[in-house]
């Protein structure tokens, strides 16, 4: 597959329902086939940033998938991490802008490269990387494809994490809300009035401050309005 339809095939596929590892693999699987790498990595940054996760990859012993990996201060994945461009290695023995990564030389890597995965805020998500056993460079068109990944990935993790923060803020509200009104407590409804203030907040968020004021069915009646040319 050439890089572009990979690029696309990994999009077509982001905007698919699906839970956030399966998502993060998809990705990663299609990008090493594509630039035909035995080994590849999508590493997420802990809260804390002292250890980043593995959480998706091709090429790795089974039931690593989970593990938490030391970044290592001043080495390849922290560089990674705090670098804005992609970080391309074409001989890891001979690298000199950080400490090796001994467990890419332990898997004999020659030749790799690493892009930062932005996150929805100021820290970054994580890493994703392909590594190549033979000191062959990656190209411009691979890089390419390796940043438009990072950039889909961070689409799809920011479209998970709104989902939790709706479940969090809203959905669990509604269900007290709904059993309290199935007991006839009179506190449901003031639960149920704290619900839809958050969901208001919610769009308000996602759609502009306007928005805050409307329910979601309000925001369809004005967008309709906002088209409806005027009379003459």
């Amino acid at each position: 597959m050439e890089p572009l339809a990979a690029l696309a095939e990994i999009a077509r596929r982001a905007v698919m329902p699906m839970e956030l590892g399966k998502a993060l693999q998809d990705a990663v699987e299609i990008a090493a086939e594509t630039l035909g790498v035995p080994h590849a990595t999508v590493l997420e940054l802990s809260p804390a940033g002292s250890d980043v996760r593995l959480r998706a990859g091709v090429g790795w012993e089974e039931g690593a998938i989970g593990h938490t990996v030391d970044p290592m201060t001043g080495g390849y994945i922290a560089f990674t991490l705090a670098s804005a461009e992609p970080v391309i290695v074409d001989d890891l023995a001979a690298e000199t802008r950080f400490v090796a990564s001994p467990v890419l030389a332990d898997l004999g890597v020659r030749a790799s490269a690493a892009v930062r995965i932005p996150g929805t805020d100021d820290r970054p998500f994580g890493v994703v990387g392909m590594h190549r056993t033979e000191p062959r460079p990656f190209s411009d068109a691979d890089v390419a494809l390796m940043a438009g990944t990072a950039t889909i990935l961070t689409s799809v993790i920011a479209r998970h994490r709104r989902a939790i923060d709706i479940n969090d803020a809203v959905l669990q509200s509604l269900v007290v809300a709904r059993y309290g009104l199935q007991q006839g407590r009179p506190e449901a409804m003031a639960t149920l009035d704290e619900a839809i203030a958050q969901t208001r907040a919610l769009v308000s968020e996602m759609l502009g401050e306007d928005a805050g004021a409307a329910l979601p069915g309000d925001l369809r009646r004005r967008s309709a309005a906002a088209v409806t040319p005027p009379e003459r």
